[in-house]
């Protein structure tokens, strides 16, 4: 349901992917390109900066949010979903 990080530590970034990829489904979100995009309702300057390091994962607002993003990546991960969905409409 959330995402949040107190701090910018791209450590805190990994264990994030780490725990979604031993999800069923999603093993492929730890290696090759374009794996994921992020969706976040606000700026949130700690999710931003702590996955930047990933260059196969992307962070973006969910009002920026268009076609080509859903389709370039294989995941799609929402923080907050209620939250996107209202900045959406």
């Amino acid at each position: 349901n959330g995402l949040a990080l107190p701090e910018i530590k791209t450590k805190d970034a990994k264990t994030i992917l780490v725990s979604l990829a031993k999800l069923k489904g999603f093993g492929a979100l730890l290696r090759g390109k374009n794996a994921a995009h992020i969706i976040i309702p606000a700026k949130n300057t700690h999710i931003e900066r702590s996955f930047r390091n990933f260059s196969h994962i992307s962070v973006g607002l969910a009002q920026n949010l268009n076609l080509l993003d859903v389709l370039t990546y294989k995941y799609l991960i929402v923080a907050n979903p209620e939250e996107s969905i209202k900045s959406l409409v």
